[in-house]
């Protein structure tokens, strides 16, 4: 059973405030609520609850989009190759840094596999995925439990952690064990909501980003590198045009004010989410325009230690 919080998972204070109380799993049927707080002191956006990686794994079910994007279905040909331009900006980032292909990359949160598939057929020789569950995308790829990743001291070179940061059990002991598996100067690419955004400001409580209960831990630019500092990363936000947090709170707040319109959500998306992600691409260019991007697309390096 989850406890609930009362010092903030990072500095430890007791000064948590509640931004939004009672939110509910809006895309699926677990029957969690969660108030989500902030630390007054470090400014840490984090649940109410405290759950166990074993209990968060129960988060991510078979049915989970995260685990079932490569099922074929009717739009898979448009899905996919959307899919694949979305991830190449994560790997240029990388590319843009090293041109070596022999180094050691891992993606933490890899769901089915589909990025380390793309960065093999780039080239990169030894990557890894890190996951609850063995990647399905691509099986031979050399899979590491969560709970393994403190035998990898200073192995990696690159870690990508692309909308996985936000779902840890705790980030400080979960990121030190990451931090710990990275070599001096190596980089770490992030993708995660951004709370300071305009979708954000507007949904609230039913914004795509708080994905109860398994976003955990949630940050504004500012605070995500002022704790990445705490660790001895450089970091600059290179911003995401990205809309589907857009079409996700619009089908949170359609499925709490109509609970039959709940029927029509299957593998956590309703029939159309495709077409409301492209209906809003422009306004998240908007969004990166402007600096309040729906999420953040962060490069750090990790200085020595």
């Amino acid at each position: 059973m989850p406890i609930n919080r009362i010092n903030c998972d990072l500095c430890k204070s007791t000064k948590l405030r509640i931004i939004y109380r009672d939110v509910l799993d809006y895309e699926s049927n677990i029957k969690e609520i969660s108030n989500i707080l902030i630390c007054e002191k470090c400014n840490l956006i984090q649940q109410s609850k405290i759950f166990s990686n074993n209990e968060i794994k129960e988060f991510y079910e078979e049915d989970y989009h995260g685990r079932n994007y490569s099922k074929d279905n009717i739009l898979s040909p448009i899905s996919q190759f959307l899919r694949a331009r979305y991830y190449k900006r994560f790997i240029l980032n990388l590319e843009s840094k090293t041109n070596k292909r022999d180094i050691k990359v891992l993606d933490y949160g890899s769901g089915d596999g589909f990025l380390c598939h793309l960065l093999m057929k780039r080239g990169f020789k030894n990557v890894y995925s890190c996951d609850f569950f063995e990647p399905t995308v691509c099986k031979t790829l050399a899979h590491i439990h969560p709970d393994q990743i403190s035998e990898y001291e200073e192995y990696f070179d690159a870690i990508f952690m692309i909308n996985s940061i936000e779902h840890l059990a705790s980030f400080s002991k979960d990121f030190d064990r990451l931090d710990r598996s990275m070599k001096n100067s190596s980089l770490l690419i992030i993708e995660t909501p951004n709370f300071d955004s305009i979708d954000s400001y507007l949904f609230k409580k039913f914004w795509g980003g708080l994905h109860q209960p398994r976003h955990t831990f949630l940050w504004s630019k500012n605070t995500l590198f002022k704790h990445l500092k705490r660790w001895n990363y450089d970091s600059k936000c290179i911003g995401s045009p990205q809309s589907a947090h857009w079409a996700i709170s619009i089908q949170n707040f359609l499925s709490n004010k109509f609970p039959l319109f709940k029927i029509l959500i299957k593998n956590g998306r309703i029939p159309g989410y495709l077409i409301l992600v492209l209906i809003f691409l422009p306004l998240a260019y908007f969004q990166n325009f402007i600096k309040k991007e729906s999420v953040l697309n962060i490069i750090s390096i990790r200085k020595v230690r």
